[in-house]
């Protein structure tokens, strides 16, 4: 669940990351610093492995605390 809601979240968080083009606060960065594109929906422009890299990655780390919560109860 966490992981989908993460997903969603890319999106706005482009828009408040100071290192994106046309995010809130892109004039504030340095000269010479590098731009970012928009994130888009669970991070799909910097790849299309990307979504399914961060869900999985949730995934696994959910499984793992569950595991571990399930050895302590």
């Amino acid at each position: 669940m966490h992981g989908i809601v993460a997903a969603m979240a890319m999106p706005m968080m482009s828009a408040m990351h100071p290192r994106v083009s046309g995010g809130a606060r892109t004039a504030e960065a340095p000269s010479g610093e590098v731009v970012l594109p928009p994130f888009g929906f669970g991070g799909k422009n910097f790849g299309r492995a990307t979504p399914v890299g961060l869900w999985m990655a949730h995934i696994v780390f959910g499984a793992a605390w569950g595991i571990v919560f399930a050895a302590l109860i």
